[in-house]
């Protein structure tokens, strides 16, 4: 390889790793994004599907096919393009932006957005033909139209809703205000759903401990002491060894789930010293003791 060669293949991998880098900032705002989410995906979605045709290339591909003066052109054009997606991306995916840059007009969303399009397309052409058919067969252009629309129409409701016209300084203070109580609210519904999931996953974890450590009921038996606290607690010893005794407090089927949840910690401290050791739950069909 002659030094004007490798100094191409140098150059060429330097805008690979810059095509990465500009796909991972994308991410991450396409994660963040408040609106036109589909938008920014299919956009995304783009970027990725080329990113590995190029890894593709680079692994498969002999170095004339890949490191050459017209695939170099080529990238280049790409990182030219995917820099204004970035740039698309971060306008019309917060609305503090999207009022800022104008897009708040679904039609010009648009007219950016297949303009893009064209251009990386176009650009795509100028590599090897396998790459822009492995591109082509990933790209569907007919579910990118769909997430378009879906996009132009909730941001349409999303301003009718709104009832703020946004045609002058004033009524977009309002709508960013209506804005960011409308994401305070997800972040709380969000927060609130995720709490309810974690308390069902907890619950469950301490239910496959309680039956784990469920006392058999038949292996102990009631003895003739008399009852302490209102009757509540009442002495039992385990049939096999009397000498074995324990106390059984009588608990509600309201108060059982309670009683439950704290086997978890009970049972950590069953060896300790001057704690009053907690053996479980039982149950004779009836009633429930702890």
């Amino acid at each position: 390889m002659t030094h004007a060669e490798a100094a191409k293949k140098h150059e060429i991998f330097g805008l690979i790793t810059e095509i990465r880098d500009l796909l991972d900032k994308i991410g991450e705002i396409v994660q963040a994004a408040e609106h036109n989410k589909r938008i920014c995906k299919a956009l995304k979605q783009r970027i990725y599907v080329m990113y590995l045709a190029i890894l593709d290339l680079k692994v498969h591909g002999d170095d004339k096919e890949c490191f050459n003066e017209n695939n170099r052109q080529s990238l280049q054009n790409l990182v030219d393009v995917i820099k204004k997606i970035k740039e698309f991306v971060v306008d019309i995916s917060q609305m503090t932006t999207l009022l800022k840059s104008n897009y708040n007009q679904p039609k010009n969303i648009e007219k950016t957005f297949k303009e893009l399009c064209k251009e990386f397309d176009d650009c795509i052409i100028g590599v090897s033909s396998k790459f822009n058919t492995t591109i082509k067969n990933k790209i569907y252009p007919k579910e990118e139209a769909e997430a378009l629309k879906a996009d132009q129409d909730e941001l349409n409701n999303y301003f009718e809703i709104a009832e703020i016209r946004v045609d002058n300084e004033d009524n977009k203070k309002k709508l960013l205000k209506v804005n960011k109580m409308n994401n305070d609210m997800e972040e709380f519904l969000d927060k609130q759903m995720e709490n309810e999931n974690n308390s069902k996953v907890n619950q469950s974890k301490n239910d496959e401990i309680f039956q784990e450590n469920q006392l058999i009921f038949s292996d102990y038996k009631k003895t003739d002491k008399e009852p302490r606290k209102d009757g509540n607690v009442t002495k039992w010893v385990n049939v096999k060894n009397e000498d074995e005794e324990y106390a059984f407090k009588s608990i509600s089927e309201k108060d059982k789930r309670s009683v439950q949840n704290q086997v978890t910690i009970l049972r950590e401290l069953h060896d300790w010293q001057n704690i009053i050791k907690f053996y479980g739950l039982t149950n004779d069909g009836n009633k429930w003791y702890s």
